[in-house]
């Protein structure tokens, strides 16, 4: 699954929305993983 999809099915209409959520919850970005 892409960060996109992943990004869409939990509720962000933009990745890089999803991204910055993810960077501040984790301290990296989703693609690290």
């Amino acid at each position: 699954m892409s960060i996109a999809a992943l990004a869409q099915r939990v509720g962000y209409k933009h990745y890089n929305h999803f991204s910055m959520a993810f960077r501040k919850r984790f301290g990296s970005v989703p693609s690290s993983f």
